[in-house]
């Protein structure tokens, strides 16, 4: 197969997808980007950087729609239903319209491509699941999404589907991709693309914080992000008298919400924050925590290291790969609240010496730039099409 190929990216929602249709768009690979966004907002406000030509994008703007109906009118058990449903949509849709579409390989995303898959293996094209998260399937994972066993079931079904429809699959770090190896999936198969983040926003301010450590967090306060654990050690940091303080960026679910509602001393919940509030929001941490019981990747990782923010993950962190222990953060045990515990309080009574790794950490976000995802994932394809297996 030509390494100038046509490929199609169709995902439900966005995500990192935007990034992979336009870097292939710049070498002339991207035959159309189907997108589960409003097509007139996804153009008027695209990423930075992101210019795609209009005749190769399709929006979908119904698969939102739904999204935000069940959000609204539904009650809340069945809001991740609306993901679900919206997703199988945009499924059936993308599998009608590849008929009359030209395309040598389909790059899909989770949920959503199951019977987009069967229309191109039924086309004879060659087909990449691009997984935003670890394998369903992985016999070593520990976390369970909280969701109802109908629901549960279904999604498994679909992601089965898909896993066995797909020839190639790409993961956002080593952590994911060893996931599906131990699922069974080939591992001459999976490849690993690290993401990235935009370096000419996220960037190191021209001071040092000072006073008391400030420590944030950023992302939806979903359990699986380790929540819990980091309001609980702050409450025990606050209760020995620290003044330290955390800010929660982001949006407020699920164990957030519950928290919020009951206090959480020396825990600000400010909700989503974007553009530049969010850059000075890193800017100003002292640390950034992400204690997820697991994340495939953590881009939050990487647009802390580039503003020079020093960060904490766990070993379920998919970034972590990217962290060096004590020179741009550390890295704990999954679910090991003392440790937590035990780092924060340490951080806590070493302000300078934390604020001395921004440096560092901000010359370890140079490979993580979107300019070098880019190249990543150009070359990754291109060895995708020059695999003979199907």
């Amino acid at each position: 197969m030509s390494a100038n190929a046509r490929v199609l990216v169709a995902h439900p929602g966005r995500q990192h997808s935007a990034r992979l249709a336009w870097a292939l768009d710049r070498v002339g690979m991207l035959a159309e980007y189907w997108v589960g966004v409003p097509l007139r907002g996804f153009l008027a406000r695209p990423e930075p950087g992101l210019d795609l030509a209009r005749e190769r994008v399709v929006g979908v703007p119904w698969a939102p729609g739904l999204r935000k109906a069940f959000e609204r009118l539904a009650p809340a058990h069945l809001g991740p239903w609306g993901d679900f449903l919206s997703s199988r949509l945009f499924d059936r849709w993308a599998a009608r319209r590849l008929r009359s579409t030209r395309a040598d390989l389909v790059v899909g995303y989770e949920v959503g491509c199951a019977r987009l898959f069967e229309a191109a293996k039924a086309k004879g094209c060659r087909t990449l699941l691009d997984a935003a998260a670890v394998c369903e399937f992985d016999p070593a994972r520990v976390w369970r999404p909280r969701q109802s066993p109908r629901l549960a079931r279904r999604v498994a079904a679909v992601k089965r589907a898909e896993l066995a429809a797909a020839d190639h699959v790409f993961t956002a770090s080593e952590m994911a991709r060893e996931s599906y190896v131990r699922a069974g999936f080939p591992s001459g198969r999976v490849v690993s693309v690290t993401l990235g983040a935009d370096l000419g926003r996220f960037r190191p301010p021209e001071g040092r914080p000072t006073g008391p450590v400030r420590f944030l967090f950023v992302g939806s306060t979903v359990e699986r992000k380790g929540i819990r654990e980091l309001v609980s050690s702050m409450a025990q940091l606050v209760e020995r008298g620290s003044k330290a303080r955390l800010r929660v960026v982001g949006a407020i679910l699920d164990a957030g919400a519950e928290l919020a509602r009951a206090g959480a001393p020396g825990v600000e919940f400010t909700g989503p924050m974007r553009g530049a509030d969010l850059v000075a929001a890193y800017q100003a941490a002292d640390l950034l925590v992400l204690p997820s019981w697991e994340d495939s990747f953590g881009l939050v990782v990487a647009e802390a290291l580039a503003c020079g923010t020093p960060v904490i993950v766990t070993d379920r962190v998919g970034a972590a790969d990217h962290v060096q222990e004590g020179v741009t953060g550390w890295i704990l045990p999954a679910g090991d609240a003392a440790a937590l515990a035990d780092r924060l309080s340490w951080c806590d009574a070493n302000p300078e010496r934390i604020r001395a790794m921004r440096p560092a950490c901000a010359e370890s976000a140079s490979t993580l730039s979107w300019a070098a995802y880019e190249e990543r994932v150009v070359a990754a394809v291109r060895g995708v099409m020059g695999d003979p297996s199907r």
